[in-house]
């Protein structure tokens, strides 16, 4: 990134945090909280962070509190701004105070984030702003105000559709910062035409025979369907979320910097679909915090790492990122629609490990089938 967009964003970090520092202190006046002036001093100490500079020790353990600080105190700030104000929050105020909350992240993201040179430090960096931005943002800047009971906050923060929006700004402007490609969207020349045409039968009838599918046994589990649903504005939203926050986080911003870990090995596209696939299973584990029982939990984990691979292999096969986002988000929509949930529910027998298992078998064959192809291609150079 140039160094005058460097200076210009360094500029908007620092008013930034001045607005937000005199929030916390005008809201902590209102309600006689002298912890909320602690909360403003953690918040003046990202003056203290050069923008062109990361050498010092104090300055990279700063660079990374505030990370974590700032993430946490860009939502608090708004959620003090709302309460603190008599305004009739309508839906017009609504839009833009949460416009605001999203710019607010670019320059957040360009001096700080922006400066992580650590491969190791950028997955983990961005696994923690696909957990907490990505899900949870708006919950956070909506928590104790008056308009957490509007509709449209209601269905943005039961979709997390909102967070989605925010970690798509965040990601990429960080991946940017770091010198990544942003994602592709012009179909490779490579790609075979009947391949693809393949492709796309096979992802329709899956998304179709995984939301609609009702066969209870090997004899009609591929012929018997209920086209029962019940879809809704939060539904599709909620889809939309998982499609486009998980796509960038994991088919994204992780392969890509696994392509790069791993980009003397001649085997770096197996490396880098695999881990990121397993990650993608793995983050699906705390989902028995919210009552999806453990067998259920365990089944999404095959599930999702065997289909994350399959996402992988498209997007690398195709070079157009809008398929794998395209199939994730038609999958969940069709799925919170057929069942209701956005959980996993009903009990578990040996049946349902066994398809488990054949399903992940086929997308692995699969995956497989197109990684050979485009590790078979002369020139590969996708990310950097």
């Amino acid at each position: 990134m140039s160094y005058p967009t460097k200076a210009i964003s360094n500029l908007l970090f620092k008013i930034q945090i001045f607005i937000n520092g005199f929030i916390a202190f005008g809201f902590g006046i209102q309600q006689h909280e002298l912890g909320l002036f602690i909360l403003m001093i953690l918040n003046l100490l990202a003056l203290l962070i050069p923008f062109d500079s990361n050498r010092k020790k104090l300055v990279k353990i700063n660079r990374f509190f505030q990370i974590i600080f700032q993430a946490i105190f860009i939502p608090v700030s708004i959620s003090f701004l709302i309460q603190s104000t008599i305004y009739n929050w309508n839906s017009g105020l609504i839009f833009l105070i949460l416009t605001y909350a999203i710019v607010m992240y670019i320059p957040y993201t360009v001096i700080l984030i922006g400066e992580i040179k650590t491969k190791i430090m950028q997955l983990v960096i961005t696994l923690f702003l696909f957990v907490f931005n990505g899900l949870s943002s708006l919950d956070v800047m909506t928590m104790d105000t008056n308009i957490v009971r509007n509709p449209i906050i209601k269905v943005l923060s039961n979709s997390s559709f909102l967070g989605a929006l925010i970690f798509t700004i965040i990601i990429l402007t960080a991946m940017y910062s770091w010198g990544y490609r942003l994602p592709k969207i012009v179909f490779a020349r490579q790609s075979n035409l009947k391949v693809l045409i393949a492709l796309g039968i096979f992802s329709i009838w899956f998304i179709i025979w995984n939301g609609f599918g009702s066969g209870t046994n090997l004899l009609n589990i591929f012929t018997s369907y209920d086209f029962h649903a019940h879809l809704t504005v939060t539904n599709i939203l909620s889809g939309l979320e998982a499609g486009i926050a998980e796509e960038l986080t994991f088919r994204f911003a992780i392969l890509t910097i696994l392509l790069s870990v791993f980009k003397n090995s001649q085997f770096k596209i197996y490396y880098g679909v695999f881990l990121s696939s397993l990650l993608f299973g793995l983050i699906h584990l705390p989902n028995t915090s919210v009552g999806q029982s453990i067998n259920n939990t365990i089944l999404q984990v095959i599930f999702a790492v065997a289909l994350g691979m399959f996402l992988s292999a498209i997007y690398l096969y195709t070079d157009w990122f809008f398929g794998p986002v395209i199939i994730h988000s038609l999958i969940d929509i069709l799925a919170f629609a057929s069942s209701g949930s956005q959980i996993m529910t009903g009990k578990v027998t040996i049946d349902d490990y066994l398809y488990s298992i054949i399903e992940a078998l086929i997308f692995i064959i699969i995956s497989l089938l197109l990684l050979k192809s485009v590790n078979n291609r002369k020139k590969f150079n996708f990310y950097f």
